[in-house]
């Protein structure tokens, strides 16, 4: 008779020896076997040990028997290796599978931020990979990633369907816009809690899509005391009525977290229905805000003075064959190949082989466009000749013969004719002059962080130039005239002058002895007496009195003044002071300081603002930061025009306002950091539940 033997317990570790029972078990399912099980080894001993061989083989591959081992083995695992317990495997899965999906929005999100610094498009013909055909930037640039070693973003596109992929347009732009509200924010933050006032700068244009587009920026001093004027934002306008654009800014500043009630000024071009003091923009936002001062953006006034001051029939007519003769060749490639070849010819050292359309807008900008044709204009002319009379000209500029028609034979002729004309050049010449000596203003008055003092210390050091030049115009016009007959000299243009008539309505008609007196009278005194007049208009001061008043807290002009000149400012704006019941007697103290000090007067508001200590001067303090706060141009809300034209082509005109404002953050604001953790926390606040499966696209 056979016994138990040890043996079997080596081959089947689940079998146990009962003295009692004088019998085997098996002890998993003793243990975790479900009630149905029965039999030898579970409810009664195995004690047939001739047949425990075959038996202990068909316990071993029965289910109720695999089902418990499985069961005690892992009962074995967690009493052993508590920390590995099933929730906490499933939370550890749960945590490797959040990290995974982080990793893979910030891939995505780099592409996005990576498209949108560079101003390029995102989205190709399809919207996908697979195909043949362009998939756009964005998706490209997912793809060179991958290629390049992503490992995240090469699963995620092995293993994700076609609808899970996390490219489609619908999440691009809300990733865009999570980008720009926090670009946004950004920005609002640096508003000072203590002080958060700003100024707001806007200005509309019409987009490619033929679309109305209001551009908003801010003006507000930082707590280090630095102006910024940073763009917000673009905002789709159905009409541009006054009514409707004073809506939209105070639709969208509450989402923006900015207060009207902090506005404490308003820049934005000369336009009826922005500037009008009763139905225009200003006055509708001034209804809300009553502090928000009104400035016409100074840029566009220097622009109109200029405007003004060339109305004179000399000057129209030099500018309008100015422009026919540039666009007769800049929209031809045949008459520009021409225009080349002579100035490579004619001209080897000139710089400048094509000439430059006269700006529409920008006037001061005009001078360059007038430079180069200046400096080509033998060369204008020659090339003129050459088209009006191809058979006196024929192979000295090519080895083939032109053919010209006869409309653009006759053109040239007729092109010729006014350019080959004393009074074009001179007149020419004394534009290009003029424009010189205005350009420097415009650039400095386009500077994000000049100030009110500074912008009109500048208009007074070119008006004083104006008025020098005035003052000295014997030299100046005999310099000029030089300038223009030695030109004249080399195209064989002799110098002259209209006949003086009786009567005349339609050119100057002043009595002159020679053509340098004429010109004199009849267009340089006329021109600057007309620039200085505008200048005077546009430029002073005096005709806000509270700016004028709010200007003499400046150490500067507070010294030179008798009295409190800054009464006017500080009733003004009493109710946004410290203690404005003290404050005459804290701008003395402030006039002693400075009359005192061995340093420099400061020469610019922010540099009395950092002079100025706020716990001693609380109310100049105050004073200075809403003098810096002041607009003087809309020239950033043109800068971001610039971007929206880079942004929106004819091939991508049709995108939301959120992706568009993103997408001109991304690029105007390129240095700004972009935290892309805090992007993808936002995501995820917002889809909680996407972040958390498996399939990042789950719902």
């Amino acid at each position: 008779m056979r016994s138990f033997q040890t043996s079997w317990q080596s081959t089947y570790p689940w079998l146990v020896y009962s003295e009692s029972e004088d019998g085997g078990f098996c002890k998993y399912c003793m243990l975790f076997a479900t009630n149905t099980a029965a039999g030898v080894l579970v409810k009664s001993p195995l004690k047939n040990f001739n047949k425990a061989t075959d038996i202990l083989k068909q316990h071993h591959k029965k289910e109720y028997h695999i089902a418990a081992t499985v069961k005690a083995e892992n009962f074995i695992r967690i009493m052993q290796e508590p920390q590995k317990a099933i929730s906490s495997i499933i939370d550890t899965q749960r945590s490797t599978q959040i990290e995974k999906n982080r990793k893979l929005l910030h891939s995505i999100i780099s592409c996005i931020i990576y498209c949108g610094r560079q101003n390029i498009a995102l989205r190709g013909h399809v919207e996908s990979t697979a195909g043949e055909k362009n998939p756009g930037n964005f998706l490209a640039l997912l793809k060179f990633r991958a290629d390049a070693g992503d490992e995240v973003l090469v699963n995620h596109f092995n293993e994700a369907s076609n609808r899970a992929k996390y490219t489609s347009p619908t999440i691009q732009n809300e990733l865009i816009s999570i980008i720009g509200e926090q670009l946004r924010e950004s920005i609002v933050s640096e508003i000072p809690a203590e002080a958060p006032y700003f100024s707001l700068l806007a200005d509309e244009v019409t987009d490619v899509a033929n679309t109305e587009q209001l551009s908003l920026v801010i003006r507000f001093v930082d707590s280090d005391g630095n102006i910024h004027e940073d763009f917000l934002g673009f905002n789709s306008l159905q009409r541009i009525t006054g009514e409707a654009i004073a809506q939209s800014i105070l639709h969208t500043l509450p989402q923006w977290n900015l207060d009207i009630k902090n506005c404490w000024g308003q820049g934005y071009d000369g336009a009826s229905n922005m500037a009008s003091s009763r139905r225009g923009t200003q006055a509708l936002i001034r209804e809300k805000c009553p502090k928000a001062v009104y400035t016409h953006c100074r840029s566009h006034c220097l622009n109109l003075a200029i405007v003004h001051s060339c109305d004179q029939p000399l000057i129209r007519n030099m500018l309008g064959t100015f422009n026919e003769v540039s666009n007769f060749f800049k929209y031809s490639p045949k008459r520009n190949k021409l225009l080349i070849a002579v100035i490579e010819k004619e001209s080897p050292e000139a710089s400048k082989t094509t000439l430059h359309n006269l700006c529409r807008t920008r006037w001061v900008e005009r001078r360059e466009a007038h430079e180069v044709f200046f400096a080509l204009f033998p060369s204008i002319l020659r090339a003129l000749e050459a088209m009006a009379n191809e058979r006196l000209f024929a192979n000295q500029y090519g080895d083939t013969a032109w053919n010209w028609d006869t409309e653009s034979r006759n053109k040239a002729n007729s092109l010729l004719n006014a350019v080959s004309n004393f009074a074009f050049i001179i007149t020419q010449v004394t534009t290009m002059k003029c424009l010189s000596i205005l350009k420097p203003l415009s650039v400095k008055l386009q500077k994000r962080e000049i100030d009110v003092y500074q912008a009109y210390n500048h208009i007074g050091d070119f008006k004083r130039d104006l008025q020098n030049i005035r003052g000295d115009i014997e030299k100046h016009c005999t310099d000029w005239y030089n300038m223009a007959t030695t030109t004249a000299r080399k195209a064989d243009i002799a110098p002259s002058m209209p006949r003086v008539v009786g009567r005349q309505q339609h050119r100057s008609n002043v009595e002159a002895e020679s053509p340098k007196e004429y010109y004199k009278r009849a267009l340089t005194i006329p021109l600057l007496d007309h620039l200085i007049s505008e200048m005077d208009s546009y430029f002073d001061p005096n005709n806000d009195a509270v700016m004028s008043s709010l200007l003499c807290v400046l150490p500067a002009l507070l010294v030179s003044q008798e009295g409190n000149p800054v009464q006017a400012a500080i009733q003004y704006y009493a109710d946004d002071l410290p203690s404005p019941q003290v404050a005459d007697v804290e701008l003395a103290c402030w006039r002693r300081k400075w009359l005192s000090a061995d340093q420099d007067l400061p020469n610019s508001a922010v540099q009395a603002l950092a002079e100025c200590d706020s716990d001693f001067y609380p109310n100049v303090h105050k004073l200075l930061r809403i003098l810096c706060t002041l607009p003087i141009t809309s020239a950033e809300c043109e800068r971001s025009f610039s971007t929206l034209r880079r942004l929106k082509t004819y091939l991508r005109a049709t995108m939301t306002s959120e992706r568009e404002s993103g997408l001109a953050l991304m690029n105007i604001h390129y240095n700004r950091q972009i935290d892309i953790s805090a992007t993808v926390d936002i995501f995820a606040r917002k889809h909680p539940r996407r972040l958390l499966l498996a399939d990042i696209l789950a719902d």
